[in-house]
């Protein structure tokens, strides 16, 4: 039970559904009727990280007042103790054994939570709070007196009867302990709701960008089972022009071809008509074998290379820009080793030109087609709409489907009308 804010501290927010005890039920039943008042606040089910003699511990409810800080463990059905032996008997009849006693048990569930306080908040400031503990016997009367615990420490049926009856034995048990520290009436400014939030903090994190940038490019980096096939044509063939729309991986492909090229030991030159892109190329290529060079860079170049790699090829495929690259590969681009990706939806000439004559003079010099049809980028609803407003065909799509949103719901709708 947790608070969206002192001035709320007695509004309970759903209780779990994993607690199968039923006697929390009853007692956080109680809570949820009991004005506690003075801006108290009950917390249920309160897991401890760190323990004396336990890997960790469970503290059933934890109430914090003003200065105040006290534990209570609950312990539902029968209770019977027999040569320091406790027995509980639960609501099918069963009996547990435990030689750990139930006040014990709080205790040691209060002294475990004081000192993770102090490490957290110092003990100069956890000293001016009174911390205490008690014991709920919801399901019976519990009349028994040892040294181990006083009257106050019991919350039993017969001291809980009625709608408001939680709230006075709570003072008592509250008085008991304040009694015995005499804590300061004074705490550092801000100190309890801060105290509040570390019980149980409120928060919402994402993923950083660069985990979220990280995981794109470790998702971008696996080839599909059409691009590992397109792999296999391209090793069996000189000369290839692969096609493909946005987002079938045609510069993932041609990064990876470049990658086994270079480590047979081949001189590659890896083409592409973007200085942008040409950036992004050196960025995952690290092999001194691969040169990447971008649009006006071509001509620039002067080494011969035995394959030749073209990206965003419908930027570079025309007469004149063939004519420079074909000086460059080994045999030529009738005889040499060459891989033009391409984009045939893409053919605008924003940062060149595309020749139909071009992609024929390649078709003539024995250019094998190998096409990619499985968009691993984009999520349906882009490649629908794109294909819808543009008539474009980005190949079918494999990365799901992405937030509706009233576009997507637009698409959707005509997607019913095709």
């Amino acid at each position: 039970m947790y608070p969206e804010s002192p001035a709320n501290a007695n509004d309970p927010v759903d209780f779990g559904e994993l607690t199968q005890s039923a006697a929390e039920r009853r007692v956080f039943g109680l809570f949820e009727r009991t004005q506690l008042g003075d801006g108290t606040c009950c917390f249920h089910s309160l897991d401890l990280s760190e323990h004396d003699y336990k890997l960790c511990a469970e503290i059933d409810f934890v109430i914090v007042t003003r200065n105040s800080v006290i534990v209570l463990e609950v312990k539902g059905g029968g209770v019977a103790s027999r040569d320091g032996i406790w027995a509980f008997t639960d609501r099918f009849g069963l009996e547990h054994r435990k030689s750990e006693g139930p006040f014990s048990q709080a205790k040691s569930g209060m002294f475990a939570l004081r000192k993770r306080l102090e490490d957290q908040f110092g003990s100069e400031a956890v000293r001016k709070l009174t911390f205490g503990y008690g014991v709920v016997f919801p399901d019976c009367d519990f009349k028994e007196r040892s040294v181990e615990w006083d009257s106050a420490m019991i919350l039993d049926s017969s001291r809980m009867r009625g709608l408001g009856e939680l709230a006075r034995p709570l003072r008592e048990l509250i008085g008991y302990w304040e009694r015995k520290q005499h804590p300061s009436a004074e705490l550092p400014l801000g100190f309890r709701d801060r105290l509040l939030r570390f019980l149980r903090p409120s928060f919402e994190r994402v993923p950083s960008l660069r985990n979220r940038a990280d995981a794109l490019d470790a998702a971008m980096d696996a080839l599909t089972d059409e691009q590992y096939g397109r792999l296999d044509i391209i090793h069996e063939n000189p000369r290839i022009l692969c096609s493909g729309g946005a987002g079938t991986g045609k510069t993932f492909l041609a990064l990876e071809v470049a990658r086994r090229h270079a480590a047979r030991g081949q001189r590659v030159l890896l083409a592409c008509s973007g200085r942008s892109l040409a950036a992004f190329l050196r960025s995952r290529v690290k092999s001194h074998q691969v040169v990447v060079a971008a649009g006006d860079d071509i001509q620039k170049v002067t080494s011969n290379f035995d394959v030749l790699i073209v990206d965003e090829g419908q930027d570079l495929i025309n007469l004149e820009t063939l004519d420079r690259l074909d000086a460059r590969v080994a045999g030529g681009l009738e005889m040499g080793s060459w891989r033009f990706f391409y984009d045939a939806n893409s053919q605008a000439g924003l940062l060149g030109r595309f020749e139909p004559d071009a992609l024929t003079h390649l078709r003539s010099c024995g250019g094998v087609s190998a096409a990619l049809s499985l968009n691993c980028r984009n999520t349906n609803e882009i490649v629908i709409q794109t294909k819808l407003l543009t008539g474009s065909d980005l190949g079918t799509p494999s990365a799901g489907a992405g937030p509706l949103s009233d576009m997507s719901s637009m698409t959707l709708d005509l997607r019913r009308l095709l």
